[in-house]
């Protein structure tokens, strides 16, 4: 692992502009969020015509700023020489996009656990003010497992998706094949240990960035944004040193 950390703060030296770079496709993550919460102003045809036009629209500038993005931290972790932010949006944007789409379906089982997970919670805290109702003690004990289950699932599945995204803005591959290397890559021998590593490091970045967004009023948001985005700078860069690590 030393030579892993060793290699990401040469790309975090390398690159300083991506942290910018990623800011730009948090932004558009925000603005979806703003989309969204107009679109339930709307109703009947006009807010299908705006869910359908901003689906298009969030997805054609997430996977242009986030191909933009990864492709500079790839960039850095081959050492090669900057090239233009729109070339680089232009030339990853259909693997970008497909990109997302395995990741999406990678990660939808932790997601759709740990969403069955907190609906018990919630139901059981509500029925709990009911005197009548028994039984919420293993129900709790449920969603605990259940919240522990989608953990796990997050720890095993994660490996996987940054080994993909690797394989696509490091090693150059197409979205499909990259994927089916991400498998082997993310669990062959003892690159796992230092795949699971990463990702608990990954893991306290993201909890540290949702801490501060907890922080009342537009103060929370502020540095939660700046967490946010920080947090996707490192995450990604230390997961591209690791993979690139690997093969070394």
């Amino acid at each position: 692992m030393r030579l892993v950390f060793a290699a990401w703060g040469t790309v975090l030296r390398a690159r300083p502009a991506a942290l910018l770079e990623m800011a730009a496709a948090y932004a558009v993550v925000l603005l979806a969020a703003v989309l969204a919460s107009l679109g339930t102003l709307l109703s009947g045809a006009a807010a299908v015509v705006l869910w359908v036009l901003g689906i298009a629209v969030f997805l054609s500038l997430l996977s242009f700023t986030v191909g933009a993005a990864f492709a500079a931290i790839g960039e850095a972790v081959r050492g090669d020489a900057p090239t233009p932010y729109i070339a680089r949006g232009r030339a990853f944007f259909w693997r970008t996009l497909g990109t997302i789409g395995f990741a999406m379906l990678l990660a939808l089982p932790s997601l759709i656990v740990g969403t069955v997970a907190l609906a018990i919670l919630v139901a059981t805290v509500i029925s709990s003010f009911d005197a009548g109702v028994s039984g919420g003690a293993g129900l709790v004990d449920t969603s605990l497992l259940l919240f522990l289950a989608s953990f796990c699932l997050g720890l095993v599945s994660t490996p996987v998706i940054y080994s993909l995204e690797a394989g696509v803005f490091v090693g150059g591959s197409a979205a499909g094949p990259a994927l089916r290397a991400a498998f082997p890559e993310a669990f062959t021998g003892r690159r796992f240990w230092r795949w699971l590593l990463v990702a608990l490091i990954i893991a306290a970045f993201g909890a540290l960035s949702a801490f501060l967004r907890s922080v009342p009023g537009v103060l929370g948001v502020f540095l939660g944004s700046i967490a946010a985005v920080l947090a996707l700078w490192l995450g990604i860069s230390l997961a591209f040193a690791n993979w690139k690590t690997n093969r070394a």
